[in-house]
C-alpha cells in the first residue's frame, strides 16, 4: 500500500506530464487528486479547495490559442506547486 506522500508525488509527476489538451489524462487525474485530497486534508482544506478551482480551460472563445495554452499551463503549474506544498506539510 502507497503512503500518502507517494501518493501526492504521484499525482505531482502525473500533473508534471500532462500534456496541453490532454483532456482524456487530466479527466484521470482531476478524479483520482480529489479522492486523494479529499480523504487526506478534507473538502475544508485549503488543498482541496485550491485544486477544484482549477479548471484547466482549453476552448474559451474568447481567448487566443496562445492565451489558451498559458491559462491551461497556469493552472497546471500552480496545481505542482500546490502539491509541492501538501508534500512539504
Amino acid at each position: 500500500m502507497r503512503t500518502k506522500r507517494e501518493l501526492v508525488e504521484s499525482l505531482r509527476d502525473g500533473f508534471v506530464k500532462l500534456g496541453y489538451g490532454n483532456e482524456v489524462h487530466l479527466s484521470k487525474l482531476r478524479n483520482r487528486a480529489e479522492m486523494i485530497l479529499r480523504r487526506m486534508y478534507g473538502t475544508d482544506s485549503i488543498y482541496y479547495t485550491q485544486f477544484v478551482r482549477r479548471d484547466f480551460q482549453e476552448e474559451v472563445p474568447e481567448l487566443s490559442p496562445e492565451e489558451q495554452s498559458e491559462s491551461w499551463e497556469a493552472d497546471q503549474r500552480e496545481t505542482i506547486n500546490m502539491l509541492d506544498a501538501s508534500l512539504k506539510r
